[in-house]
């Protein structure tokens, strides 16, 4: 069962989500700050081209992608978040507060969705194992 925090921050990310969904329809390109607070996506880094494009993202969704991105360091250090790409998924904190992708993958076992996506996508980081070796 989730406790108030969990829940606080499961609610403040799926805002962040909603946010995110509304602002790509806008804007084009990397955020102004890529990197700042030591996250990068995956889809940033595959940007190419030259020009800056501003930050539209609110305090609020800045605030909550440094939260996400501070629990999954802090998780990692605890050995509680292990993902199976090179850019670590976001799902599994949001849903489970850790992370056994990286496991499961290694294992041949389901890996979340977004794990799966990021396979798919070229992301995955296990050694010996290709996107159609990954179930979801």
């Amino acid at each position: 069962m989730m406790n108030y925090r969990h829940w606080t921050i499961a609610a403040t990310l799926a805002l962040i989500g909603t946010a995110a969904l509304f602002g790509c329809a806008k804007s084009t390109g990397t955020n102004a700050d890529n990197g700042a607070n030591g996250s990068s996506t995956m889809a940033q880094d595959n940007m190419s081209g030259g020009g800056e494009v501003s930050d539209t993202r609110s305090g609020n969704v800045k605030d909550a992608v440094a939260t996400l991105a501070k629990a999954k360091q802090e998780a990692e250090k605890n050995g509680t978040y292990n993902c199976c790409l090179m850019h670590p998924c976001d799902q599994c904190m949001l849903m489970m507060g850790s992370c056994p992708c990286g496991k499961s993958a290694a294992d041949g076992m389901p890996v979340c969705q977004e794990c799966k996506g990021g396979w798919d996508a070229g992301d995955g980081d296990v050694p010996g194992k290709k996107a159609e070796d990954i179930k979801v």
